[in-house]
């Protein structure tokens, strides 16, 4: 006979859990006990996570994965503005949606609090340069 359990409270919760957890006392241990590099060297989720990546370059920016990578070593594998390789991202124009290029994040957040204005660059680097 099933019990209710108030599932919005964590005391509800909780006492869903542990009845799950006696019904079922060979569940948790035969999923805890795989390796974790079983786990993470599973074939499927590095298939789900490609499939993601370039399911979401198309989403974002109308590029596929194959294509950020042909930019990527297009720049040599770098940012556009600075030496920085690490976690690039896909810098683009908000208004016309239009991809310029790969940045590391610092760069990519200095363009988008300059408001991918070039004249507030301008004036930044002038500022920069005078103190």
């Amino acid at each position: 006979m099933a019990t209710s359990f108030d599932l919005k409270t964590p005391e509800g919760r909780r006492e869903y859990q542990r009845e799950w957890r006696a019904n079922h006392p060979g569940a948790v241990n035969d999923y805890a006990k795989r390796p974790q590099a079983e786990l993470k060297a599973a074939p499927k989720r590095k298939q789900r996570r490609a499939d993601q990546r370039d399911s979401n370059l198309i989403r974002k920016y109308g590029i596929t994965a194959a294509e950020y990578d042909a930019l990527k070593a297009d720049q040599n594998g770098r940012c556009a503005i600075c030496p920085e390789t690490e976690r690039l991202v896909v810098d683009h124009d908000h208004d016309t949606g239009r991809v310029r290029g790969l940045l590391c994040g610092a760069c990519n957040k200095m363009l988008g609090f300059a408001r991918d204005c070039p004249s507030n660059l301008l004036e930044g680097a002038k500022y920069l340069q005078k103190v």
